[in-house]
């Protein structure tokens, strides 16, 4: 039995006609606003629940739900400080996004997630160079905080 707990929204707040993600992603205002990040990952489900818990964790962040609008937000929001991008989404799938970002913005860290831990997939993230990363589905808040403070930080590689 799996049991989710989601804070309760009103519409009188506005929540009600949001997303998660939208709901608990708001852009941040000040110099001291929380970093930036990206989501990518086809699955809504998965993207609106790791929205909720980077917000949690501080972190102000978009969700995209396939690599061509995550290329369009990169675009059109430079204060993006990393990309979380699933590997296996339909039409582009991960491994072309990353290519993709890359290009568009050489600086930007990216996370690839994955369910698939294997050797080559380990490999291809390696080989993709400095400022890709891995991360491995299923991961806990603990995991994915340490990873992203390393990431930002510039320490994980």
């Amino acid at each position: 039995r799996v049991r989710v707990y989601l804070p309760r929204a009103s519409n009188a707040a506005g929540y009600g006609k949001l997303s998660l993600s939208q709901a608990f992603c708001e852009p941040g205002s000040s110099e001291t606003a929380p970093s930036r990040l990206l989501v990518i990952d086809d699955q809504r489900e998965f993207g609106d629940i790791l929205a909720t818990q980077l917000k949690n964790l501080g972190y102000s962040c978009t969700v995209a739900f396939d690599g061509a609008e995550g290329l369009a937000q990169v675009k059109q929001d430079p204060a993006l400080k990393a990309a979380l991008v699933d590997l296996t989404m339909p039409g582009m799938d991960g491994w072309q996004t990353l290519e993709a970002l890359k290009s568009q913005r050489p600086d930007l860290p990216i996370v690839i997630m994955s369910g698939t831990a294997d050797t080559e997939t380990a490999r291809k993230v390696h080989d993709a160079g400095q400022g890709v990363y891995f991360l491995a589905k299923p991961f806990g808040r603990g995991a994915l905080d340490v990873l992203l403070a390393e990431v930002l930080a510039g320490e994980a590689n």
